[in-house]
């Protein structure tokens, strides 16, 4: 068994790849941690940067932890608050990020595997705006 503590884990500075900007990555548990089925993160998002059309090989839940912002697939968008739990199956195109404000969730996924942007071009099928 282990036990991480949120405010002992290293803020990782992350841009490129899927996200719009910079964000916060803590990374709680996964590959680095030894873990070989879990992926746990807290992923800080500042006002107005967001992630791409991207899809995991394994489930995802987002647990929305502060500030206001956005979840959607490409069926359905939500405003995302405090307190609410969203579960992305695998496989599902989705983009996540920040209204206005900053934003933070956990992200918790089945697996370690790597993120993968949509092709050929995520950024052609990004929302205008999420304001």
């Amino acid at each position: 068994m282990k036990m991480r503590k949120l405010g002992e884990v290293k803020a990782e500075p992350t841009s490129g790849g899927i996200f719009t900007g910079e964000v916060t990555i803590k990374r709680v548990y996964g590959r680095e941690t030894g873990a070989t089925s879990l992926n746990v993160s807290l992923v800080s998002f500042p006002a107005g940067v967001r992630n791409t059309w991207h899809t995991h090989e394994h489930d995802q839940c987002l647990w929305i932890l502060s500030g206001r912002g956005k979840v959607a697939s490409r069926e359905r968008e939500y405003a995302a608050e405090p307190g609410m739990a969203f579960f992305i199956p695998a496989g599902e195109s989705h983009w996540h990020g920040s209204v206005g404000e900053d934003f933070s969730h956990i992200s918790i996924i089945g697996g370690t595997a790597p993120v993968k942007p949509d092709q050929p071009d995520p950024f052609k099928s990004q929302p205008a705006s999420i304001s």
